[in-house]
């Protein structure tokens, strides 16, 4: 079943992708499942599946986490830090915060994930109780090894995760992954549609996902194997949409030049 914060970034990224399409006006129809969402365009009822591109790293003994399973153990962090600074009657505050590059290769001790949020609450309350100098920077490292640094200044109540990793591009064999795995229910889909496209989306901003193509971009420019209509990869940190080559699959093989 789909979180009601999926439901939300879906929405968002079908809005920009719908923006920077650019082509005739789409009239939304619904957003439920299988598509994600069906609208309607010179008469005709498309629906547009959308899916999220992450990097598949494997666990190892170096990599404890999955970029995936990293990133949510430290936003959950985050947010349960601010629910519990914000249940404490604190004054609002910008919090930044940089975790420690050694989280991706030391699996937590028992109970840290827990006890994590307990110590950023009182570290943030504490550092706003007493004036610092602008150009001092909270470190906790002492008290909180997980976190490197933060940045906290007064104003609204904001608490994120800094400090994002770049992974270079994905490889084709990603991009071609992700297709398959969508193609697999294409049949479903199509039930509820004239056409179906399928929208892949990632974020450079997000270390799970924090793909770069600024140096190579050939993977934007091969022809992949989809039973789509229509493929297109929105990057969302970038805000730019790009339309990718296919064919109807006639074998099993690599994507084609």
């Amino acid at each position: 079943m789909t979180s009601e914060r999926q439901k939300k970034d879906e929405q968002a990224h079908f809005d920009l992708f719908r923006a920077l399409l650019g082509e005739c006006p789409m009239r939304l129809l619904s957003h439920d499942d299988n598509p994600d969402f069906l609208v309607e365009r010179k008469g005709r009822t498309i629906g547009i599946e959308h899916t999220e591109l992450f990097e598949r790293r494997k666990r190892s003994s170096r990599r404890p986490y999955t970029p995936v399973e990293l990133e949510g153990i430290q936003k959950d962090i985050i947010r349960k830090a601010r629910e519990l600074y914000v249940e404490e009657g604190n004054p609002p505050v910008v919090v930044k915060v940089w975790f420690d590059p050694g989280m991706k290769r030391t699996k937590l001790a028992r109970g840290r994930p827990e006890a994590i949020p307990d110590e950023l609450s009182q570290f943030v309350a504490e550092w706003v109780r007493v004036a610092h100098s602008p150009d001092e920077w909270p470190r906790p490292g002492d008290r909180i090894p997980e976190i490197s640094h933060l940045s906290i200044y007064a104003g609204y109540s904001a608490w994120s995760k800094e400090n994002p990793s770049e992974l270079g591009p994905p490889s084709v064999s990603a991009f071609q992954g992700t297709i398959a795995e969508k193609d697999a229910k294409y049949e479903v889909y199509r039930q509820k549609c004239d056409e179906c496209w399928l929208l892949i989306a990632a974020d450079r901003f997000n270390p799970a996902q924090g793909f770069d193509f600024s140096q190579d971009d050939s993977s934007l420019k091969r022809v992949y194997r989809s039973r789509f209509d229509r493929v297109f990869f929105l990057e969302l940190g970038g805000r730019w949409l790009r339309e990718l080559d296919r064919r109807v699959p006639d074998d099993v093989g690599e994507p084609v030049e």
